[in-house]
């Protein structure tokens, strides 16, 4: 007798799969169709390590009540006559009465229908609904897919569900099921891709208990390709560690190591085509670049005397390890994992030789990267090359390559004084581009360096870039302390480390030290000067190193409440630059502090066009200042009530801030972009903008970051009626910041004065459900213009403007344009 099934009408449990919604939508309505009383097949296909198998078991998971029979293919067993079926058979309940066929498990010369046939009665005498799982199914051997393809063919009435996972092969078993869920009524066939940016860093919340800020989840995707297997790898290494979102940010510096199974399949792939296609993707990973055919026919010669064809080519293509271009004329690696694994598994000696072959075939820097890789042992002729092209690629701008040349100049030098120089000069090309994030992989070469304000500078900075904020502040204090005459470019460096440590204690409020260390740069830079005979020392500019010391002691001053001190030498060094016609991106910095003092001076439309200027010269050329400056531009446009032209820029800020490695300026940045929403009673917007800032390393948390983030929320509170928030967060800001903070005391005074005012909830603005061109088309037509006067005001066309005006009205309630200017002004 069948044993008692459960009915298929109990409700099924829904797990939480991060990050599959809409696959776990589609299992649940293949599970509504079982109960509707048809079989249903659902496919899922994805790569190794994307998270298929635990789909597969969330899918079952859906149906937990019904009986449920799995199996898991093996590629070892793919051989082993019905191997999955019997898997299967094992796991029917004990007493039931089975076909003499599959009692015992099913014979290696039964044939697949005669099976097929006694599977095929055994769920028709089922009782209920049954669900059968099978994993890998690439690798189902051939008499269990028959016969499974034989009874599922023919169970179209029966309560069955079959929840098949696999790599996306060609395989006769995986096409036939593939033609069968074509047809809605019968299944779904489901792709499992990446995790995206949002489901990456919930991943490494639940994992960590730590949000990571949007940039590392960012570069997290990118550096996995969403795989959930290859960031569980990373995450259970980070995780060994006390700073486990510090640690992940360290790993993505280089080539994070691949998950292992995603290592495994590589490698198979690999080992399964003959030797010439296996070449041809071992060049391209070593190159890492598109690489011509014919340059990968050269390289193949020289490396190893191979005489490539096009089937090859073809080979190797196939294997989705490598791509050919549309042109079919090179060939390109899609996938930097793919690369990862290739090279790692490469000796050092098939390396160097693969690059050398390849510096014979290519020219230009890449070629020369590719010399300097196959380099075994010091070349000082090599090293001059490298050194030289460094200078040439910092005079264009390539910081990466500048350093990366000049490391390998070091590296490749016989003579301990060349090495030092060299090292230093690549720490010097990163400091001067303001890419600190660099400095962390040549640590363990500055702490080899002689004693000295270079070695000390190069150590403070590079702790800097790991946010070490004690590390840095002792190694930068020696740097700009030290005594000894030394070279210029000693000298120099000290004055760099001043600069450095001037910024930082003023971002901490600690005034009186900035004046002093920005004292100390300026007063150095005449003897600088005079003893180069010129505007830069090596690669640092003395030009650029005034103005940020001007800038950084103005600033200092002013929020110390000394008064506008340095104000008419900003003035003075802008105007100088634009008689002589040579407004350079370097000057971005002054016209931004010029801009900040002007808007605290309330002077606001001089304000805004400074700080306009100065983000367009730092866009030019200057990047780490540009969401610096649109920070400040975005409090002059909220200050003067254009909040929508502020919301874009500080969203802008935002953005471009994910690009730096600046913590301070990301979580400043996401603070200020708190500040529309905030204010416009926005509350869920406001408070995921200040969630990201709020990402921000514990020890960067300073004042002048923190002062953004609580007016942000102080805003919010007072537009919600919390009134005892908002009068708590504006008196403390009065009582113990600067008198002119970001934030200055008159913002927070006025403030305070709102929300001691009437208790009632402010409204929200009824305009913020607009966006800012429906804004902008409301405006005026409260103004009573018509379509196509609004439209020339615009300059788009009248249907556009007749679009926008639908939005409108639909957004505000309204039934004619009549009532839009009597929700403005009451507004």
């Amino acid at each position: 007798m069948p044993a008692t099934r459960l009915s298929p009408d109990v409700p099924a449990v829904s797990p939480t799969l991060l990050g599959r919604d809409r696959q776990l939508g589609a299992v649940g309505r293949a599970v509504d169709g079982v109960r509707a009383g048809s079989a249903q097949f659902v496919l899922i296909e994805g790569e190794s390590g994307f998270g298929k198998s635990a789909l597969l078991r969330a899918a079952a998971g859906s149906v937990a009540l019904w009986p449920t029979r799995s199996a898991i293919a093996d590629e070892h067993e793919a051989e082993l006559p019905y191997g999955v079926l019997n898997q299967l058979l094992r796991q029917v309940e004990e007493g039931r009465d089975l076909e003499p066929v599959l009692s015992g498990g099913i014979a290696p010369d039964v044939p697949t229908t005669v099976a097929g046939t006694a599977l095929l009665n055994l769920i028709d005498g089922s009782e209920g609904a049954t669900c059968i799982t099978i994993d890998d199914a690439q690798w189902l051997d051939q008499r269990s897919a028959d016969a499974l393809w034989f009874a599922g063919r023919r169970s179209f009435h029966d309560r069955l569900l079959v929840l098949i996972a696999a790599r996306p092969d060609e395989t006769p078993f995986l096409e036939r099921m593939r033609l069968l869920v074509a047809d809605d009524d019968r299944g779904v066939r489901l792709s499992v891709d990446g995790l995206n940016v949002e489901h990456v860093a919930t991943l490494v919340k639940n994992r960590t208990g730590f949000t990571p800020p949007r940039r590392l989840a960012s570069r997290l995707v990118a550096a996995t390709d969403g795989n959930a297997l290859h960031l569980q790898t990373l995450l259970n290494q980070a995780l060994s560690g006390s700073d486990p979102l510090g640690t992940l940010g360290r790993m993505l510096q280089g080539t994070p190591p691949a998950a292992p199974g995603f290592r495994a399949v590589t490698q198979q792939t690999l080992g399964s085509i003959r030797p010439a296609a296996r070449v041809v993707i071992e060049i391209v990973a070593v190159l890492n670049d598109t690489a011509a055919i014919s340059d990968i026919g050269a390289i193949a010669e020289r490396y190893g005397g191979f005489k490539l064809g096009g089937g090859d080519i073809d080979e190797a293509s196939a294997t989705g390890l490598v791509t050919l271009t549309a042109d079919d004329s090179a060939v390109t690696m899609p996938h930097e994992r793919v690369r990862a694994v290739i090279v790692r598994d490469l000796s050092l000696q098939a390396k160097q030789e693969l690059h050398a072959a390849a510096g014979q075939v290519i020219g230009g820097h890449r070629g020369l990267d590719h010399r300097a890789h196959a380099a075994a042992e010091p070349d000082d002729a090599l090293a001059d090359e490298l050194e030289a092209a460094a200078a040439l690629a910092a005079d264009e701008h390539q910081v990466d390559r500048a350093f990366r040349y000049a490391r390998w100049a070091a590296v490749l030098s016989t003579v301990p004084a060349d090495r030092e120089r060299r090292i230093i000069d690549a720490g010097a090309h990163a400091i001067a581009s303001r890419r600190f994030d660099l400095l962390a992989t040549a640590l363990g070469e500055f702490e080899n360096l002689s004693m000295g304000p270079e070695r000390e500078l190069l150590l403070g900075n590079a702790a800097l870039a790991s946010s070490d904020i004690a590390v840095a502040m002792r190694h930068l204090s020696r740097a700009a302390a030290s005594t000894r005459a030394g070279s210029i470019r000693a000298r120099t460096m000290r004055a760099v480390a001043s600069q450095t440590l001037a910024e930082m204690t003023r971002l901490m409020d600690a005034f009186e030290p900035s004046l002093r260390h920005s004292g100390a740069v300026l007063d150095a830079l005449p003897e600088l000067r005079d003893s180069y005979q010129g505007r830069s020392v090596g690669v640092f500019d003395l030009d650029e190193l005034e103005a940020h010391a001007v800038s950084t002691q103005t600033l200092a001053a002013w929020q110390s409440g000394m008064g506008a001190i340095g104000q008419e030498r900003l003035t003075k060094l802008i105007g100088a630059a634009r008689r002589r016609g040579s407004l350079q991106p370097t000057h971005a910095i002054l016209l931004l502090t010029l801009g900040t003092l002007l808007r605290q001076q309330c002077r606001l439309p001089e304000a805004i066009a400074a700080l306009e200027e100065g983000v367009a010269l730092a866009d030019l050329g200057c990047p780490e200042l540009s969401p610096i400056g649109r920070i400040d531009l975005a409090l002059a446009r909220f200050q003067k009530g254009q909040w929508d032209a502020a919301a874009a820029t500080a969203t802008a800020a935002a953005s471009i801030s994910d690009d730096i490695e600046n913590p301070w300026v990301r979580a400043s940045a996401y603070a200020v972009a708190a500040f529309v929403p905030a204010a416009r009673g926005d509350r869920e917007t406001a408070e995921a903008w200040l969630a990201e800032a709020d990402t921000m390393p514990a020890s960067l948390r300073t004042s002048g970051y923190r002062r953004l983030a609580n007016f942000a929320k102080a805003l919010s509170a007072r537009a919600s009626g919390d009134t005892a928030t908002a009068v708590s967060l504006a008196r403390k800001a009065i009582d113990r910041d600067p008198v002119y903070a970001q934030i200055e005391r008159e913002w927070w005074q006025q403030l305070l004065t709102e929300a001691l005012g009437p208790t009632n909830p402010a409204e929200a603005d009824p305009l913020a459900v607009l966006s800012s061109r429906e804004r902008e088309v409301a405006h005026l037509a409260a103004q009573g213009l018509t379509n196509r006067e609004v439209a020339g005001k615009l300059f788009v066309s009248v249907k556009g403007v007749e679009y926008h005006m639908g939005n409108v009205l639909a957004k505000l309630g309204l039934s004619s344009r009549r009532g839009i200017r009597g929700v403005i002004e009451r507004n």
